[in-house]
């Protein structure tokens, strides 16, 4: 883990982009391997959410084939944190699944998650442990990949194709 600011030298291989994240940020992926954008499948993208410690928001807006998509992470000070994702214009009829992977701190853990007001299902909330191995792990592989080896778990959330407005909420607890 970096604090800034700093300046840092990263060598990868072509395959490999490195990226940095804040606490209390959100990014939104696809799991496609296509490079280019018009060869992507995006009826399925991938939120990354990294819940603050202390109250934060955050906001990003996807535009993609004339849709437009609002995502916000909302932490508060009592671990609650809320993800919106709400479809605007033309992107309320077409819909599309959302995966959401909130990467947590190595003493979190997510106790409850809603999705539109309803409870999930323990078994509908997949925790990862980071990796033990600290040579292979890249960020941002997609569903199911294990975090960094001195990172926190990631619980993974899958949210079905919906046109209307969906938004998760879920508390985290310290170990």
């Amino acid at each position: 883990i970096a604090t800034g600011p700093r300046t840092i030298n990263i060598t990868k291989p072509f395959d490999q982009i490195p990226m940095w994240h804040r606490k209390g940020g959100i990014l939104i992926t696809t799991d496609s391997k296509a490079q280019r954008i018009s060869d992507q499948d995006w009826s399925e993208l991938t939120l990354h959410a990294f819940p603050s410690e202390s109250a934060s928001v955050s906001s990003r807006r996807l535009v993609a084939e004339e849709r437009t998509t609002e995502v916000k992470l909302t932490t508060d000070e009592a671990g609650v944190v809320s993800v919106p994702i709400v479809p605007l214009g033309s992107a309320v009829a077409a819909g599309r699944a959302w995966r959401l992977r909130i990467h947590l701190s190595p003493t979190q853990r997510v106790a409850k998650a809603y999705v539109d007001g309803a409870e999930m299902l323990p078994n509908a909330l997949q925790h990862t442990e980071p990796s033990k191995d600290c040579t292979t792990t890249f960020p941002f592989e997609g569903v199911g990949a294990a975090p960094a080896c001195k990172a926190g778990p990631v619980a993974e959330l899958f949210i079905p194709v919906s046109a209307a407005p969906r938004i998760i909420k879920f508390t985290l607890r310290a170990l």
